[in-house]
């Protein structure tokens, strides 16, 4: 499917909404701090040639047959994204990890198709419950601070590792929803 022929709105709530059922499919496991999701062995990236047109969308999709993929928000979107439009070739791949790109802004890099880089920080900022002073944010400090606090009394609740384990499901699927409910758009 060609995105760049869809509505951009639209489009942001059809990623979320595949996010979702893959969360609730417990096909994505919510988990804080890990930006490039494990999809399997990315080792394939070294074998690309500059010119190979083979998609990363084809490991991806091997993978989460029969395993289960740790993702923070971004990298939930990000799998979705890859699966629902397939327009990322581990030709680009290679190449973006090659000259040195880490890997939040290879996230990123490629997100930017669909959401705008101050969606991209608040959403990073809702899931992971803080603003890290270590990363040039676009978005302003007010809606940043906003986003940190998107799910302050659920995080207040937890008291046992399990009910941290839910907790990132729970706002994972909490932000999902918001950008479903919000027409592609996430309000903190």
């Amino acid at each position: 499917m060609n995105f760049k022929n869809l509505d951009k709105p639209a489009v942001r709530v059809m990623i979320a909404k595949d996010a979702l059922a893959f969360l609730e499919q417990n096909k994505f496991k919510a988990e804080s701090g890990s930006y490039l999701p494990d999809a399997g062995d990315w080792s394939f990236l070294q074998y690309a040639t500059d010119s190979s047109e083979e998609e990363v969308k084809i490991h991806i999709e091997n993978w989460m047959k029969s395993n289960l993929c740790r993702v923070c928000a971004l990298g939930a979107l990000w799998i979705s994204a890859i699966l629902r439009f397939n327009h990322l070739t581990t030709a680009k791949s290679r190449k973006l990890l090659e000259d040195g790109v880490e890997i939040r802004r290879f996230i990123i890099s490629y997100l930017v198709d669909f959401f705008d880089r101050e969606q991209l920080d608040l959403i990073e900022t809702a899931f992971e419950g803080q603003i890290y002073s270590w990363i040039n944010f676009f978005a302003d400090e007010e809606s940043l601070e906003a986003a940190a606090n998107f799910v302050r009394h659920i995080q207040q609740s937890r008291t046992s590792i399990s009910d941290y384990i839910k907790f990132e499901y729970t706002i994972l699927k909490r932000i999902l929803e918001n950008i479903i409910t919000n027409n592609g758009t996430f309000v903190p």
